[in-house]
């Protein structure tokens, strides 16, 4: 399992509080840095929607100088269930 580093800035609009990842995250693991400070998993993060959608507390404004989540990517976990090989 990796760990992965989204950058979100580009989905903050002053308006939305809900972020998207580019990949399935594991449950709980999502840990937000916010202005360069990082937050522990869970901290700040108000629901976790779906496997790559998740709410946060708060509504960032425009002029946030970096907002992105650390994660563990779990994407791969539907093709190793299944028992095939992950394509190289």
């Amino acid at each position: 399992m990796a760990t992965r580093h989204e950058d979100l800035l580009a989905q903050v609009d002053g308006v939305n509080d809900v972020f998207t990842t580019t990949v399935k995250y594991r449950t709980g693991t999502l840990a937000l840095t916010y202005n360069g400070q990082l937050f522990p998993p869970g901290q700040n993060i108000d629901s976790e929607v779906t496997d790559t959608t998740f709410k946060l507390s708060f509504v960032p404004p425009t002029d946030t100088d970096t907002l992105s989540v650390i994660f563990e990517d779990c994407s791969l976990d539907d093709v190793i269930a299944s028992g095939m090989p992950p394509i190289p």
